[in-house]
């Protein structure tokens, strides 16, 4: 009864937070957004349903690991698919811009994964060994 509740809880707030980023609801009710992704980390991190377990999967993780990577990469990838795609396609129909879309999002996650493996762990190791390290 209480796993039921618990995922109807998170439904509810995905729902909420779908809603408050789509529809042009006045900035005096960001709470909502706010009150809804409270409940979100507060019903997955209590819950042991789909939602979390597919959190908790090790492609999950390691987009959490590499997700400050892709952060970074994703902006010069957008441009670039942008660009791209003004050129080859002067009036796309929606499937063609989901397909971009597709496109971009998975550009972005293998730049941020490149720029994550040759950059950020070395650099990171490199750092840990030169702050750890006693120099005497």
């Amino acid at each position: 009864q209480n796993q039921l509740e618990l995922n109807v809880l998170c439904i509810l707030s995905v729902l909420a937070i779908i809603v408050s980023a789509v529809a042009a609801i006045p900035s005096r009710f960001d709470w909502i957004f706010v009150l809804a992704f409270s409940t979100l980390i507060l019903s997955l991190s209590t819950s042991q349903g789909l939602a979390t377990q597919t959190l908790a999967s090790r492609p999950m993780v390691y987009l959490g690991e590499i997700s400050y990577s892709v952060y970074l990469v994703h902006s010069l990838v957008l441009s670039v698919v942008g660009q791209i795609s003004k050129k080859l396609f002067e009036n796309p129909d929606g499937i063609m811009v989901a397909a971009v879309a597709f496109v971009a999002v998975i550009a972005s996650v293998v730049g941020g994964h490149l720029l994550y493996v040759f950059v950020e762990q070395p650099w990171r190791t490199r750092l840990r060994v030169w702050c750890v390290e006693p120099k005497y």
